[in-house]
């Protein structure tokens, strides 16, 4: 009905994918997979959409979503304390299984001397009252995030594909 691949593949810490990865969502598409994961870089990358035709279904590619919760740090200029949490809404219908909705809430990890938390990127840079008290850096890679994850996450997309809804993006399938 509907197929899912997860790798584990990838350059650590390369802003973009690299020619393995993009072979093997190539491949994976052509073989009528609908979602591909992809993590190890340990970096967001972008996203793709791999349009249908007639020997495949219009795939969607997340070639690194990052970090989620990790005591890899911002350091030389590398983003690893930025992730994302993907949500793919699949709806079946009859005889068709398809992807209805994508959504992407971007995270940021930070330090406190007692914990390790993640906050969802859009709601403390719109909403920083409603969550914990951040600190300056915190504030700063907050800003950085906001600004940079979209452009990250879309690649070569047409940037009107994605939209801010509530506190996450928006990919128009």
């Amino acid at each position: 009905d509907f197929t899912v691949a997860y790798l584990h593949c990838g350059t650590e810490y390369q802003k973009q994918p690299n020619r393995y990865q993009r072979r093997m969502a190539d491949s994976l598409h052509r073989a009528g997979c609908d979602l591909i994961l992809m993590a190890h870089p340990h970096i967001l990358q972008r996203m793709d959409i791999l349009p249908a035709d007639s020997t495949a279904p219009k795939s969607l590619v997340a070639y690194s979503l990052g970090n989620f919760l990790s005591s890899q740090v911002f350091r030389d200029s590398i983003p690893k304390d930025i992730g994302a949490i993907l949500q793919v809404d699949i709806v079946k219908k009859k005889d068709s299984t398809f992807i209805q909705n994508v959504y992407v809430v971007p995270t940021y990890t930070y330090w406190r001397s007692n914990h390790i938390g993640v906050l969802p990127v859009v709601k403390a840079h719109d909403k920083p009252d409603e969550v914990i008290k951040l600190w300056a850096k915190d504030k700063k890679r907050i800003r950085h995030a906001y600004d940079d994850a979209l452009r990250v996450l879309r690649g070569g997309m047409d940037s009107t594909l994605w939209s801010i809804t509530d506190d996450r993006y928006r990919l128009e399938w």
